[in-house]
């Protein structure tokens, strides 16, 4: 099985500030084993490179404080694979077929 990337969207305490040098953990939703963890930047956000393709992950914040007496926040994010999204392709190619989407078509909707 192999690893994909995945940068989370912005974290806010409380007060919408991110919570800097905050950690993020990423766990795996089947199984529950910790996969990653990661350091929150500037912007409240945490870039994973090792997380488990076709599988959904669930990440845990902890910030401000001893480990168990800090703010925490819990959330998952659910990486979409090609196959869920009702397209029956398996590519990208075969899902934008299926969809009747060209690349063609969307360079025009672009430049129009």
């Amino acid at each position: 099985m192999g690893t994909r990337t995945l940068t989370t969207p912005d974290l806010y305490d409380d007060r919408k500030r991110p919570p800097v040098g905050s950690r993020m953990r990423a766990y795996r939703c089947d199984t529950h084993v910790f996969v990653e963890e990661q350091n929150l930047d500037d912007n409240g956000q945490a870039t994973f490179t090792s997380l488990p393709t076709g599988t959904d992950t669930v990440y845990h914040a902890v910030w401000g404080g001893k480990v168990g007496y800090g703010k925490y926040r819990w959330f998952p994010i659910r990486f979409m694979q090609i196959t869920d999204g009702g397209t029956g392709g398996t590519t990208p190619e075969e899902a934008r077929e299926n969809l009747g989407i060209d690349g063609a078509a969307m360079l025009w909707a672009i430049v129009l």
